[in-house]
């Protein structure tokens, strides 16, 4: 028996020694290269901290929706050159133009978006007046529109949350918040679902409105978020 626990001492701190081997060698580089590294390719491994920029942008209803979208990347670059690794833009940032030019995720300013995450080596989360076709099957030919925020990455789209607390009768007669806009809508259950992100495997989102129910909290909070953007 003294025998065995000395053993299972032994095995613990020989496998305590190569972890911290393990850790050590991945501090091999200089702190530069390092620095460098993780800005051009954000880690895929669970952080202990992430560095995230909320970037507030204001805009009035006669600025063309691009020079608005301009002028916010132009702030989100300073922000990843300050070392933020997740940079969250405001409800209805991309907005204006053609319905087609914010579809998801192919429309022009949603590859804009992309472009910009692949440039400056972040990830971003941002809101944008989505426009999909035929998302209410009865009306095919129909770009519906919702109110929803991206989640985008240097290789991509990597998901999307539609809007779900809101008044929208002007834009769907007889709908209601707590009643699913289209057919496409998943309600209940999938509507506050959690979103891998870069390192971040359980990230929340709430757009504005979202976050006044009691329901949107506990659905959020009951997912065990590492993260809620809102």
């Amino acid at each position: 028996m003294i025998q065995w626990r000395r053993n299972v001492r032994l095995f613990a701190a020989l496998a305590a020694a190569i972890a911290a081997f393990a850790t050590a060698g991945g501090r091999a580089e200089s702190a530069k290269q390092e620095e460098q590294s993780m800005k051009a390719t954000p880690s895929a491994a669970a952080p202990r901290k992430v560095k995230v920029a909320a970037i507030r942008v204001v805009w009035g209803n006669k600025e063309p929706g691009d020079a608005v979208i301009a002028r916010g990347l132009k702030l989100a670059a300073d922000a990843a050159e300050a070392g933020a690794q997740y940079i969250l833009l405001p409800e209805d940032f991309l907005h204006g133009g053609a319905p087609e030019s914010a579809a998801i995720p192919d429309g022009a300013k949603v590859r804009v978006l992309v472009e910009f995450a692949r440039e400056h080596g972040v990830f971003v989360v941002a809101g944008i007046d989505e426009f999909e076709k035929g998302a209410n099957r009865e009306r095919p030919d129909t770009w519906e529109k919702f109110i929803t925020a991206v989640f985008v990455s240097p290789d991509g789209v990597l998901s999307k949350h539609r809007k779900v607390n809101i008044n929208i009768e002007h834009m769907a007669p007889g709908w209601k918040p707590g009643r699913p806009k289209t057919d496409g809508d998943a309600w209940p259950g999938f509507d506050y679902k959690m979103h891998a992100i870069g390192a971040i495997e359980r990230s929340g989102i709430m757009i504005c409105r979202d976050s006044f129910t009691n329901y949107a909290w506990t659905r959020v909070l009951s997912q065990d978020p590492q993260i809620i953007f809102h």
